[in-house]
């Protein structure tokens, strides 16, 4: 208990500021325990991912007769899933609601509590940080001048990481998703394939828009994403108030912790509020990650697909796609400076723009329109 009270305040602003402001030797405390939080927390995302790819393995080497017996019985869980996933939504939508009043005053009282208690046993903490060998950070004195010596050889670049494929669904898989194209499937393919050495050298998140001309079009697509191995969903009007982006963050980081290849669907966008918009931003930023009770959750091994209704919108101009979309995210914002800052971040954030199929009709030739306003065919 000791322990718990000394190191919540690591995750909690407010009470870090209070902490660090009775003695400066809290601050390399901090600094460690999270940094040996991050490190963990890599570390067990790579041991999944690696037991999940001899799984895969394991299967691949099954004969064809089992396989199709696996694939059969796990048909009526999959259905039953995907019809109680928007009834369990609802619900977890409503009680939350309930609840954050009463979380909210309960959180206040334990923060006015922790920072009495903490200020007065920050002398004795001091001591005891003290007698630990933590040392507060000293300002740095000028180096003194050196006599020239040779340039040191320069060192071999460190190997290229090992890239990290996307392996919730398969790309077969989304070809059946996007416009049925020769060259859409050849674009898909190329951010495939950079999609797994983005994960892996940049540490972020795949962040993939899938532009629908009508709502009708995206429930399409959604549907298709049921058959991927998981898959969480975010639906826009469940987060569309200023006080849902703790919702969010507690529910997201909750399947990521199980799933961190996963697939995170992001269902009407246009409803979402900024302030869960910042919960995405802080899952998908490169090198970022969410928190959950202190502890650092690994975020950017997920797929994350935003499905955007923009009717009326060429779905195969990258640039007047993401327009629409934040468009439409900043108008359900409070129109402050803060929020537009955020749409803004979001908007870089949103890795490429793929046109969902067409269920009705032939699809047109596809061109991609780049940002700087480059076309092909």
């Amino acid at each position: 208990m000791v322990l718990a009270l000394v190191l919540a305040p690591c995750a909690d602003p407010e009470l870090f500021t209070t902490m660090r402001k009775a003695t400066a030797h809290y601050e390399p405390l901090c600094r460690n325990v999270v940094g040996l939080q991050a490190k963990a927390a890599e570390l067990l995302a790579d041991a999944k991912w690696q037991a999940s790819q001899q799984a895969r393995d394991l299967h691949a080497k099954l004969p064809p007769n089992v396989q199709e017996l696996l694939a059969k019985a796990a048909e009526p869980v999959q259905q039953a899933h995907a019809a109680a996933l928007p009834l369990f939504n609802k619900y977890a939508a409503e009680a939350q609601q309930r609840l954050d009043p009463i979380a909210e005053k309960a959180k206040a009282a334990w923060r006015d509590a922790s920072r009495e208690t903490l200020t007065r046993a920050a002398p004795l903490l001091e001591q005891a940080l003290k007698a630990a060998g933590l040392t507060a950070p000293q300002p740095a004195a000028p180096a003194p001048a050196a006599a020239a010596s040779p340039a040191p050889a320069t060192p071999p670049p460190p190997p290229a990481p090992k890239p990290v494929p996307i392996t919730v669904l398969g790309l077969s898989e989304m070809n059946g998703i996007v416009e049925d194209s020769a060259s859409v499937r050849q674009y898909l393919s190329e951010l495939w394939d950079a999609a797994a050495v983005q994960v892996a050298s940049k540490r972020k998140a795949v962040v993939w828009v899938l532009a629908c001309r009508s709502e009708g079009e995206c429930g399409a697509a959604e549907a298709k994403f049921f058959d991927a191995k998981s898959f969480y969903r975010i639906d826009g009007g469940f987060y569309s108030t200023p006080g849902s982006a703790g919702s969010l963050q507690s529910e997201l980081t909750t399947y990521l912790r199980g799933e961190q290849a996963g697939l995170v669907l992001v269902g009407s966008p246009s409803r979402l509020h900024p302030n869960a918009v910042k919960v995405l931003n802080d899952a998908v930023s490169e090198g970022g990650h969410l928190t959950q009770d202190g502890v650092p959750v690994v975020t950017h091994r997920a797929l994350y697909v935003v499905l955007a209704d923009v009717p009326g919108v060429d779905v195969h101009d990258e640039a007047a796609v993401k327009d629409k979309l934040c468009a439409d995210i900043a108008a359900a914002g409070d129109g402050d400076d803060a929020s537009a800052a955020i749409v803004r971040s979001f908007r870089r954030r949103l890795d490429a723009v793929l046109p969902a199929r067409e269920e009705q009709g032939g699809a047109p030739a596809f061109r991609v329109v780049t940002e700087e306003g480059n076309a092909e065919e």
